[in-house]
Order: C-alpha cells, then structure tokens, then sequence
C-alpha cells in the first residue's frame, strides 16, 4: 500500500551501465538500464545467455560497483552489499555439516543474534516453506527442491528488504519447480517482499511476475516491459499465463537469434 509523501519506489536504477574485463578485454554487460522497481513488487527479469541479468542483479546486491549511472535503494545509493538485500543463487551455498535448521540460522548467528530468538526465527521460517518435520536433517538427506527452499527460509530469517533471486529453480525437474512457483507465491503473498527474479524461463517470469522486463542480446538493454494483471496463485498451464508467456517469447526470440550468432561468431 502506498502512503502519502512515501516513495513507493524500492529500486531505481538510472542511466546504468557496466563492463568487466574477461581475458584481457572489455566486455559490455549492461547499457543506459533505468528501471524502478515498487515496494512489494515481483519484478522478473528475461533475456538470451549473456545479457547481462546476473551482471545487474549483481550490481543492485553490491557486489560490483557501475561503470556508469546509479542504483538507489529507498533514496540511498549502493555502493556494497548491505542486509537489506539478499541474494538467492542456483547454487545454493548450503553448509553440509550443519542441519536444515542450522542452515537457515547461520546468517542470525553471524549477526549476534541470541540462540533462543534465532531459534524461534529459523522455526517460524521452516513451517512457512513446509519443512518442519525436516529441521534436523543434514543436507545431504534433503531433496533438491527441499534444499531450495532451505535456502529460502535463511534468506527469509534475514528479514531482507529485497530478494534477489538468480535462475534459483534451474536446476530443478519440471514438477518441482511448478511446486516451487506456487510456495513462492505463497510466501509473496505472507511477506509482501520486494523480489527481483532473474531468469531463462518465460513461462516462470509469467507465473511470478508483476512484471516482465525483457532485455535485448548484448549488450543487455530494456527492450519491452510486460505487466502480468493476473490473479494470484498462478499456475503455468493457466490459459491467460500461456498466452502472456507466448507473447514475451515472442519479443525475446529476434534477441535469442542474435545472442546465437554472436557466439557462432566468437567460436
């Protein structure tokens, strides 16, 4: 909900541009990017291997700092990684020797938080993605969508502003991430979380999405913003998903072309 005199906003990205060097040369990641993101706001992000996505999702966690331009997070530019924003990877970074709930307290640890609170915070978050029955389990006995949303449920306990998820259910069977896509949006629906999505999967931005920003081949631009108005929980075989899905695939397939060319190119 907006509030009067509140910016609503959470992200601005202005005039942002980024090049890292690979092998001795300047590669171009991302150009002239402005993008707003809103509070509570699902924002994912679709383009061709080598856009540029996790190059932005890198800059907005702090990471890296922009060749050119700005990124404001509620007013304040980013300048390192801060605890208002997390960052979920393909993989997952998971500690074996620790249990699933050890895990999911690790972050609170490090912070000083008391073993009694963040045991009760660790909990709290175990039931919201269903794996109260698994806190005890060492990673290796969890599945892999169990272990995603092990990985979740620390990010949650953190209580970040933003949730910066990189291609998170890539590795993942069909069917569990169709699961995984409905606990996300359940989730969403109890936090209320900024969430920026970066991935391949266009039927999955569809799904999640408020929004789908669509970016050009490199080096990665905004090419076309679609807004996703569909009620929620979404499934991805819902007609009117399919139907949003077909018409960003159609936007992106000229970029995916031309991403394929230039790596023949470069071969």
């Amino acid at each position: 909900m907006n509030y009067p005199g509140i910016d609503p906003c959470r992200v601005r990205i202005r005039g942002l541009s980024h090049a890292y060097t690979n092998a001795g040369r300047q590669v171009e990641a991302v150009r002239d990017i402005n993008l707003e993101i809103l509070d509570g706001e699902i924002v994912c992000i679709v383009g061709p291997s080598g856009c540029g996505k996790s190059s932005l999702l890198n800059l907005i966690a702090g990471f890296e700092r922009p060749r050119q331009g700005e990124i404001l997070v509620h007013g304040h530019p980013v300048r390192s990684p801060g605890p208002d924003r997390v960052v979920v990877f393909q993989d997952l970074g998971l500690f074996p020797w620790l249990t699933a709930r050890g895990n999911v307290e690790f972050g609170l640890k490090v912070r000083g938080v008391l073993k009694k609170d963040r045991r009760e915070v660790a909990e709290r978050f175990m039931q919201m993605v269903h794996l109260d029955k698994f806190m005890d389990s060492l990673v290796h006995e969890l599945s892999g969508g169990m272990k995603q949303r092990v990985a979740l449920a620390r990010s949650l306990a953190l209580n970040p502003d933003i949730l910066l998820m990189d291609e998170p259910f890539t590795a993942l069977d069909a069917q569990m991430r169709d699961y995984l896509h409905l606990e996300l949006q359940e989730i969403w629906d109890k936090t209320r979380k900024t969430i920026l999505f970066v991935t391949h999967n266009v039927r999955e931005a569809a799904t999640l999405g408020h929004r789908v920003i669509v970016m050009t081949a490199h080096p990665g631009r905004i090419k076309k913003e679609f807004k996703v108005d569909l009620p929620r929980p979404r499934h991805i075989e819902d007609p009117g998903l399919i139907e949003i899905a077909r018409s960003i695939m159609e936007e992106l397939r000229g970029e995916v072309a031309t991403a394929m060319k230039e790596e023949l190119k470069n071969e």
